[in-house]
């Protein structure tokens, strides 16, 4: 079965919608690279539809876990460290870094504090065919473990990865790839 694709622009949200924001959408929304970047408008639009809808939104910990490896990569790229004395564990251990993961830490607390949490639970035998499909595909694991809990969990997802391509739920997005 083909994933739902639907464009996020032009989708009306409703108080039942169920949806986890993928980790690219959070980073767009609450630590954009580039404010005028034109996915950050969108998706910060849709941010504010949803809010207006009710809509319900959701987080996972593999999302959670994804914005701060995110978060962290960015702050080590922003410190313009000699990469050959520094690498991203040294750099975690550093006093810049500390800083850094306080407001880190706040940003996310600030997300967890507008969603609910996703309690959803992989089975073991899902694991295996997720392991199984990551080895014989170009999928990354961690897209194959949310869309996972997005079909188990019956969520719609939030993305502009176009890795999510080939799965069986519904997604929301305004990348051109997916909407094809």
């Amino acid at each position: 079965m083909a994933p739902r694709v639907e464009r996020i622009s032009t989708h009306r949200f409703r108080a039942r919608d169920r949806l986890i924001l993928d980790t690219n959408i959070w980073i767009y929304v609450e630590n954009p690279g580039d404010p005028r970047d034109r996915r950050t408008a969108i998706y910060s639009q849709a941010l504010k539809a949803i809010r207006q809808a009710g809509s319900r939104i959701y987080i996972h910990e593999i999302i959670l876990s994804e914005l701060v490896n995110v978060l962290t990569h960015q702050e080590f790229h922003r410190a313009g460290l000699d990469r050959k004395k520094w690498d991203l564990r040294k750099f975690q251990k550093s006093a810049q870094f500390q800083a850094a993961a306080v407001g880190i830490a706040n940003l996310l607390r600030g997300i967890i504090d507008r969603c609910e949490v996703a309690h959803v639970k992989i089975a073991k035998p899902q694991l295996a065919n997720i392991l199984q499909k990551f080895a014989t595909s170009r999928c990354h694991v961690n897209d194959l473990l949310i869309a996972e809990v997005c079909r188990s969990g019956d969520f719609t997802l939030v993305t502009h990865d176009a890795g999510f391509c080939d799965q069986r739920f519904r997604l929301l997005t305004e990348n051109e790839k997916l909407l094809r």
